[in-house]
């Protein structure tokens, strides 16, 4: 049951899943947990969580840094309007996340790419 009104101390922080967690020497430098908060009040146009950035200044960072001796938390507001498009300037990738509609069983469905502007290909080509 969703309510209107919840306690950022309710909110179970976990690891990114796995289809969004760090892999390889990126793991070793970006970790964060999150807690999502939106499922819980109901919204569906914005998103919410808490995010949960370990101290240790650059060594794991997740954009913020956090430079202190403790865990940093934020709370973390987006559109949830379908397709989301970021760019990401320190690597010159971009990314393209779309939500559909569940399928027939009941699963959620979505469309994710991450990629760079070189890599795309002509729009007819293959056809």
């Amino acid at each position: 049951m969703t309510k209107p009104i919840v306690n950022i101390d309710e909110i179970a922080l976990q690891a990114s899943p796995p289809a969004f967690a760090p892999t390889g020497p990126a793991a070793e430098r970006y970790q964060a947990r999150m807690g999502m908060i939106a499922p819980r009040i109901g919204a569906r146009l914005l998103g919410y969580n808490i995010t949960a950035v370990p101290p240790g200044g650059t060594e794991k960072a997740h954009q913020i840094v956090n430079t202190g001796s403790t865990e940093m938390r934020y709370l973390a507001v987006s559109t949830k309007i379908s397709p989301e498009i970021a760019e990401y300037p320190d690597s010159g990738k971009f990314g393209v996340l779309a939500s559909f509609d569940p399928d027939a069983a009941g699963n959620p469905r979505q469309f994710r790419f991450v990629g760079r502007e070189g890599q795309q290909v002509p729009y007819w080509e293959g056809e």
